[in-house]
């Protein structure tokens, strides 16, 4: 998981976690996420996050 902060510098995007398959899931990527936006919101002063994929990921636009 991760921020990918555009050029601009207000804007990002969340990225997504992966998961390999039998991998145990144990509900720490919803903590991921909010740790996440609150540094994005607050420390890097971000004025927008979005969920999404970077547009040259084609095999996660199925």
């Amino acid at each position: 998981m991760g921020l990918l902060v555009e050029d601009c510098g207000s804007n990002a995007m969340l990225t997504s976690l992966v998961l390999l398959p039998g991998a145990p899931v144990r509900g720490h990527g919803h903590e991921a996420g909010r740790l996440l936006m609150a540094y994005g919101f607050g420390h890097l002063g971000l004025h927008r996050i979005w969920a999404g994929h970077p547009a040259t990921t084609t095999t996660c636009r199925r």
